[in-house]
């Protein structure tokens, strides 16, 4: 996953359906938006997806490892 933003609209008010992660997400499996969440909170956990705090985008890591 290339690093996207998932609070675009800083620093209003947080909004799933404009998450650029979210939307990777529905994007590339064809689900829906609650679905999508699912699967970035099991990504995030198992360390699939991680923040960087300096560009304050998300990146993906394949399997895990950098």
């Amino acid at each position: 996953m290339p690093g996207l933003d998932h609070w675009p609209d800083r620093p209003g008010p947080f909004t799933a359906e404009r998450s650029q992660v979210l939307g990777f997400f529905i994007e590339g499996y064809g689900c829906d938006l609650r679905e999508a969440e699912c699967i970035f909170r099991a990504a995030r956990h198992a360390g699939v997806v991680q923040f960087d705090p300096m560009t304050k985008l998300w990146h993906g890591r394949k399997g895990g490892r950098p």
